[in-house]
């Protein structure tokens, strides 16, 4: 297969920012798309769904507040990126992935595979303008933790087997198409909802950089299909009472001192 051609369609926190960095650096990268986090707060509220924005609002201050932000932009900025062999032709920053402007300028880039990571979910005529296959990288373990807050709510749940990314295929559904890969990162006893999504996200993105790397050579993507296993948690269902059951959690493991050295990090793919 010739060099892949690439759309990235993605938010901006330093993990989007990492992933648009990473490919740039490997492949063409025929056009960037970036749906700012404050853009997809602005238009929950401008649709009237107020409760939706509140929930954002409330966790984008309890991020600020405790230190989580500056954590994972600390986390992104230390880790290396290759040397630029790759470019990007076009970047842009929209207030709705799903306008007009991406579909024109996804018809005019024609790319090979569009990777999607942290954007608003995207309505069936953006997934019509791609000629080729579309690829999230969702911070869940699939099919059992769909939509947001999927780590924090597979800990709390103490699921420790079921705390990963996924990588897979978009389809009109929501976290519903055909899995590439999980991404499982090390776990153990001081680990938090955030160390482990910054470090299962680093990893997604290099194991997805690879498999990319092997479609170009003509190894195609695995794929297997989703059950309906699983819940799809909103933005709105992690309230402050299911905060103090995890922290109250967290901290009697931690006196404890329960090892919970669960999985070695590594890659799980999956094929028919």
């Amino acid at each position: 297969m010739s060099k892949l051609k690439i759309a990235v369609l993605r938010s901006d926190e330093p993990h989007h920012q990492y992933l648009d960095d990473v490919l740039s650096a490997q492949f063409e990268v025929v056009a960037s798309v970036i749906e700012p986090d404050t853009a997809q707060s602005l238009k929950l509220l401008r649709k009237g769904r107020k409760r939706a924005y509140f929930w954002r609002r409330f966790h984008s201050m309890r991020r600020m507040l405790f230190g989580l932000s500056s954590y994972r932009q600390k986390y992104f900025n230390r880790i290396e990126i290759p040397s630029n062999t790759g470019y990007t032709t076009i970047r842009i920053q929209v207030d709705d992935i799903n306008n007009e402007s991406v579909v024109e300028l996804l018809k005019l880039s024609s790319p090979d595979i569009t990777v999607v990571i942290g954007t608003s979910i995207l309505k069936p005529h953006i997934l019509r303008a791609n000629n080729g296959d579309i690829i999230n990288i969702h911070g869940g373990f699939l099919p059992y933790y769909r939509g947001n807050h999927c780590f924090f709510f597979a800990l709390l749940d103490e699921a420790y087997d079921k705390v990963g990314s996924t990588i897979h295929f978009v389809d009109e559904g929501v976290d519903t198409g055909n899995i590439i890969a999980h991404a499982i990162p090390l776990q153990c006893t001081s680990d938090t909802p955030e160390s482990l999504y910054c470090r299962a996200s680093a990893l997604a993105i290099h194991t997805l950089t690879k498999l990319l790397s092997q479609l170009e050579q003509g190894v195609p993507l695995p794929r297997i299909k989703q059950d309906n296993t699983g819940r799809t948690y909103k933005t709105a269902d992690r309230k402050l009472q299911h905060e103090i059951r995890y922290w109250t959690k967290w901290t009697a493991r931690r006196i404890m001192n329960q090892p919970r050295i669960r999985n070695l990090s590594k890659l799980k793919t999956e094929k028919k």
